[in-house]
């Protein structure tokens, strides 16, 4: 694992935890860094398959032509799958 930055560590000796101060904000902060900034390779096997994906989604568009949420928009609203209960619904 890599070093935290500086300005990381600082968070660590400011405040208490109980406050969302101090390990807690040190915590949140080292979890919004990507494992990339973290770890200098992957530590599971898992992790491979989105490492470095980072460089590859800066260039990803959404494509021109293709359908958006089809099904939810379509489907599930106007047949009502999805049972919302009312106040006088009543079980027998």
């Amino acid at each position: 694992m890599r070093r935290a930055p500086p300005g990381t560590l600082k968070l660590l000796f400011q405040g208490i935890s109980h406050d969302g101060q101090g390990r807690a904000l040190y915590l949140r902060e080292r979890h919004r860094q990507k494992p990339e900034e973290k770890f200098l390779y992957p530590v599971l096997s898992s992790w491979e398959y989105g490492w470095n994906i980072g460089d590859v989604m800066k260039d990803a568009r959404a494509p021109t032509y293709a359908r958006c949420q089809p099904i939810m928009k379509v489907f599930y609203i106007k047949s009502s799958v999805f049972h919302f209960p009312r106040r006088t619904d009543q079980l027998i």
